[in-house]
């Protein structure tokens, strides 16, 4: 099943390459652009800034199908959700 069918702004995604691999991260996405891009930011411990990113739907697919793409619902944005008469 593609990934890229499943990915929605908000959502995090954890991309592993292996223990200890530099290459790491989690993939929050920001944005789906003209139904084949994905808007996506990581946090540098480095720099300790955000860095975002643009990649193709297919590159996401190809990462879900090698086994490095995994759904990191713990890390996702989460919206106030409105209260009635506020």
């Amino acid at each position: 099943m593609p990934q890229g069918e499943n990915l929605a702004p908000g959502q995090a995604w954890r991309i592993k390459f292996g223990a200890g691999n530099r290459n790491n991260h989690t993939a929050h996405i920001r944005a789906l652009v003209d139904g084949d891009h994905v808007v996506y930011r990581q946090w540098s411990k480095y720099r300790q800034r955000w860095i975002y990113r643009v990649e193709p739907i297919d590159w996401f697919d190809m990462l879900d199908e090698t086994g490095h793409l995994k759904r990191d619902a713990s890390a996702d944005r989460h919206e106030p959700t409105p209260t009635a008469g506020g």
